[in-house]
């Protein structure tokens, strides 16, 4: 129920719900999306960028190139939806 313009708690959970799916759907939230990001991290970090593409490819992971097309994208809707989770997720702890 709705009072003045408030959402209630079980209002607050189903918006929270909806944007936790529509996060998970995001294109960089896919596993393998994650999992190219993490190794292309770990080979930066031991200084073998050269490889990187090579090893994407040996592990059937997107390139690099797709990775940065995914990354340009769809970072903004990305940060968006995960900026009202957090919101939501304030609003509901208030609401406790």
């Amino acid at each position: 129920m709705m009072l003045f313009g408030k959402k209630d708690s079980t209002q607050l959970r189903d918006e929270l719900d909806a944007v936790k799916a529509e996060i998970a759907a995001n294109p960089l939230s896919q596993d393998s999306v994650q999992k190219a990001q993490l190794l292309i991290e770990e080979m930066k970090a031991d200084g073998r960028e050269e490889e990187i593409d090579q090893e994407l490819s040996n592990r059937h992971l997107p390139s690099l190139t797709e990775i940065g097309k995914l990354i340009a994208q769809h970072t903004f809707t990305l940060a968006r939806l995960n900026r009202k989770r957090i919101k939501l997720e304030r609003k509901l702890g208030d609401a406790l």
